[in-house]
């Protein structure tokens, strides 16, 4: 919607020390060829993640993030961890949920760049409703770039993505009061 579709997955394929090929021919068709370094990494097991994770505190997550597929795993996710979820489809969708749930939100999990209302904006009105409320910004920009859009203002942190299980583990320990384990 809003013609930075490429310029954010090249963000997130650079913060994967990868890169991008793209080629185009006229009459033949475009190209994209996304190339990433192999790695040596542990299949993932949920079995895992139950075992490193009772220390997380219960929580009610809104869950804000307009991409689908996106809102889907994050909220598997976040399920896993032991949270509650409220997923929002845009920031429109998650103001609406948050006046009627506000009572058991303990923190937001607030993609960056959303139709309707963007993160930002999305993030002020949360404030203004409810001061102090924790809220953890997503993109797939890098947090430099996300940090410029939040000046003075307090984010309880950043999440790039897409992001990893332990990375996400970190933020909701932010999320909801603590700082993450060592």
């Amino acid at each position: 919607g809003r013609g930075l579709g490429m310029a954010a997955i090249q963000g997130i394929i650079r913060g994967h020390k990868g890169d991008i090929d793209i080629s185009s021919e006229v009459g033949r068709g475009t190209t994209v060829r996304v190339l990433l370094p192999a790695v040596e990494a542990n299949i993932y097991s949920p079995s895992l993640i139950a075992d490193q994770d009772d220390d997380l505190p219960p929580g009610t997550i809104l869950l804000v993030d307009d991409d689908d597929s996106v809102r889907t795993i994050a909220r598997r996710l976040l399920e896993r961890f032991g949270m509650t979820v409220i997923p929002a489809v845009d920031g429109v969708d998650a103001l609406e949920i948050f006046e009627k749930e506000c009572e058991r939100v303990d923190g937001v999990l607030l993609d960056l760049t959303m139709p309707r209302l963007d993160g930002v904006e999305t993030f002020q009105r949360l404030q203004e409703a409810a001061p102090g409320l924790p809220v953890i910004i997503t993109s797939g920009y890098s947090e430099m770039e996300a940090a410029e859009r939040f000046l003075g203002y307090e984010v309880t942190g950043f999440l790039k993505k897409p992001f990893q299980m332990e990375a996400l583990r970190e933020a909701l320990h932010k999320l909801l009061g603590g700082e993450a384990p060592a």
